[in-house]
């Protein structure tokens, strides 16, 4: 339970940290925005993971 636990953080982190640690290599195609949205899409399906093992026969 901790290792997922761990994983979630670490998915927050990659939806957080790219907002401001690359607001120098921002471009015309948005750059961040792929991050951000790279990092919500990954920490919904730790929530998914987190739910599945929680209760089994959600899904």
């Amino acid at each position: 339970m901790a290792l997922i636990a761990l994983a979630g953080v670490n998915a927050l982190a990659l939806r957080l940290v790219p907002a401001w640690r690359l607001l120098d290599q921002v471009d015309s195609r948005g750059t961040i925005s792929r991050f951000r949205t790279a990092g919500l899409i990954s920490l919904v399906c730790w929530f998914g993971v987190l739910a599945l093992a929680r209760w089994p026969g959600l899904f």
